[in-house]
C-alpha cells in the first residue's frame, strides 16, 4: 500500500509540471524561430497578397470572400492577380515580407522562449504569466520590423516596387521613417494579438501536458519524454491560437492596414468610416484570413518545435 501511495504522488507530480523544455543560446532561439516563421510565410504568401488587397478595398477585390462563388471566390480572385501581374503577381512584395517576418519571427521567439527560461525555471507558470510573455514578443518584434510590414503594404497595393518607393519618398531614410506610418495601432493591435497566440498556445500546451482537458492521456499522446509536443500537436495547437486570436484582434489589423495604405487618413476618420459601414467592412478579408493565418501559425509552431525537438539548430 505504500508504495502504490508513493507511486501515485509521483505521479501526480509528473502530471502537475510544467513539461521541461531543451534550452539553447539566444542565437539558436532566433534562427529557429526565422526558419519557422519564413516557412510559414512562404507557403501562404498568395493568400496574403489577397488579403491586403481585400483589406485596403482595392478595385475588383473589395467583395472577395473564400466563401462567396463566381467572380468574388478565391479562385476566380487569384487568376485576376495572375492575369494582371503574372505567376510572381502573387508573391508581389513578399521579398520585403520575408525580412519582416524573418526578423518578427526571430526576436518574437527569441524573446519568448527566453523570458520563459528565465522566468518559469522553478517550474511555475500561469496563465497571465504566458499572456504577458506573449504580449512582450509583439510589441519587441514590432518596433523593430513595423516599416518592413508597411513596404510590403505598398508594394502588395502596386504603389511601386522598393526603388521606386524610395525614390517617390525622397530617400531610402524617408521611407523607413514613412514606414512607421499606423505604428499606433500595430502597437495596439499586437498586444492582445501576440499575447493571445503566444498565450493560448501555450496555456492549451501545458493542460494537454496535465491532461486536463479530458482527451484521454494527452501527455503521453502528444508529448515526448522531455514535454516536447510531437509535430501534429504543434501544428494543431498553432492552428487553434491563430483561429481564435484572428477573430478576436481583426478590426485593428484592418485600421492599421489602411492607415499604412493611406498615410494622410487620420485614425479616426478610417474608424468612423468603419463604424459607418458596419461589421461588413470592419471584417473585410476575414474569412480569407481565418483559412490563412491560422494554417500559416500551425506551420510556423510546427518547424520552430521540430527543429528545437530534435536540436537541429
Amino acid at each position: 500500500m505504500k508504495q502504490i501511495t508513493n507511486n501515485t504522488s509521483i505521479q501526480n507530480d509528473q502530471t502537475s509540471k510544467p513539461p521541461s523544455q531543451p534550452t539553447s543560446s539566444i542565437k539558436s532561439y532566433f534562427v529557429q524561430g526565422s526558419i519557422a516563421a519564413l516557412t510559414g510565410k512562404t507557403v501562404t504568401a498568395p493568400l496574403d497578397r489577397l488579403k491586403i488587397l481585400i483589406q485596403t478595398q482595392q478595385p475588383n477585390f473589395s467583395e472577395v470572400g473564400a466563401f462567396k462563388k463566381n467572380e468574388n471566390g478565391i479562385i476566380n480572385a487569384i487568376k485576376r492577380i495572375i492575369k494582371a501581374d503574372g505567376y510572381l503577381g502573387l508573391y508581389r512584395g513578399n521579398h520585403i515580407a520575408l525580412i519582416r517576418h524573418g526578423l518578427h519571427g526571430g526576436i518574437g521567439f527569441t524573446i519568448h522562449d527566453t523570458l520563459h527560461q528565465r522566468f518559469n525555471s522553478n517550474g511555475n507558470t500561469t496563465i497571465s504569466k504566458n499572456f504577458i510573455i506573449g504580449a512582450c514578443c509583439g510589441v519587441g518584434a514590432t518596433f523593430v520590423t513595423f516599416p518592413f510590414e508597411t513596404m510590403r503594404v505598398m508594394i502588395a497595393t502596386n504603389q511601386g516596387n522598393l526603388r521606386q518607393l524610395a525614390i517617390s519618398h525622397g530617400g531610402y531614410l524617408k521611407l523607413l521613417i514613412r514606414g512607421y506610418s499606423g505604428l499606433s495601432a500595430g502597437i495596439i493591435g499586437v498586444i492582445p494579438y501576440a499575447g493571445l497566440n503566444f498565450g493560448l498556445r501555450d496555456v492549451m500546451k501545458d493542460l494537454l501536458y496535465q491532461n486536463k482537458l479530458r482527451f484521454g492521456n494527452t501527455r503521453t499522446n502528444c508529448f515526448d519524454e522531455r514535454g516536447m509536443p510531437g509535430w501534429k500537436t504543434s501544428f494543431t495547437l498553432g492552428v487553434f491560437s491563430g483561429l481564435i486570436t484572428q477573430a478576436l484582434v481583426y478590426p485593428v489589423e484592418v485600421v492599421k492596414r489602411r492607415r499604412q495604405n493611406e498615410v494622410k487618413r487620420r485614425y479616426h476618420s478610417i474608424v468612423k468610416e468603419l463604424t459607418k459601414s458596419g461589421l461588413r467592412s470592419t471584417y473585410a478579408g476575414f474569412s480569407l484570413n481565418i483559412i490563412r493565418h491560422p494554417i500559416c501559425n500551425g506551420i510556423v509552431w510546427g518547424v520552430r518545435d521540430f527543429i528545437k525537438r530534435n536540436q537541429l539548430i
